[in-house]
């Protein structure tokens, strides 16, 4: 199992993303929980001609609420910055409940300066 593979497995959510070069476009594909059904993969192809958009890897959120990458790419810290935006996004609208629990925690847990 590849390193993509596995934090697909192993993270609570997960998302496969597509990108292009500077990462200024970003789509989503929901791993798990669930899938991308049919009607999200054939909206993807629809938006697809003329962007350039390649496969950049999986992004996942771990049971210890920490947030892992496995990219095929490098980027640099900006664009990584806009994968995670797009991930916390993704994570808002499609995990609002869970996700503003998850919040939450994280605003109330004691910090180590």
């Amino acid at each position: 199992m590849n390193h993509l593979e596995q934090l697909a497995v192993d993270a609570q959510i997960a998302v496969y993303v597509m990108a292009s070069p500077d990462a200024q476009e970003i789509e989503i594909l929901p791993l798990k929980p669930r899938t991308a059904s049919d009607a999200e993969r054939e909206s993807l192809a629809a938006r697809w001609p003329g962007r350039d958009l390649r496969p950049i890897g999986v992004i996942g959120r771990l049971a210890d609420g920490g947030v892992n990458m496995a990219l095929r790419v490098p980027f640099d810290h900006i664009q990584l910055a806009s994968l995670l935006q797009a991930f916390a996004a993704y994570c808002e609208s499609e995990m609002e409940p869970e996700y503003d629990w998850y919040t939450q925690q994280y605003r109330l847990a004691p910090r180590n300066s």
